[in-house]
């Protein structure tokens, strides 16, 4: 799991709003403090960091016994989402995330950047 913003640390919108006037739309970098600490190959696999949960879903006999476990599993993947409403960073061309579990391996890869497509396999 990603560290999270320092919640003091703030933007100051008026004064980037100031930098703008003027300036052609195309030429406007935006500061680095209102992106999360993570890319967009990142934020997808987190939903696979619980998926023990879901493992368990399969030994159960019961139809509500396994609807209670995938409920579980949908609740547990909003946990690391608490507090973080903000865009995450973009992939380079050719930038690979990798995440390896004892029971599975995904590996995400950015392919394309106009329009941008990111590439996975578990």
């Amino acid at each position: 799991m990603p560290c999270l913003n320092n919640p003091d640390a703030s933007v100051s919108w008026w004064s980037v709003l100031k930098e703008l006037i003027g300036k052609d739309i195309n030429r406007i970098s935006m500061p680095v403090q209102i992106n999360e600490p993570l890319d967009l190959l990142q934020r997808p696999i987190e939903d696979l960091y619980m998926l023990d949960i879901l493992e368990k879903y399969k030994e159960e006999e019961t139809s509500l016994r396994r609807l209670i476990w995938i409920a579980t599993y949908n609740a547990a993947r909003f946990y690391h989402f608490k507090g973080r409403f903000i865009k995450p960073f973009n992939p380079m061309l050719g930038e690979t995330y990798e995440l390896v579990t004892p029971t599975y391996r995904m590996i995400a890869e950015q392919v394309s950047h106009h329009p941008p497509i990111a590439s996975s396999c578990v």
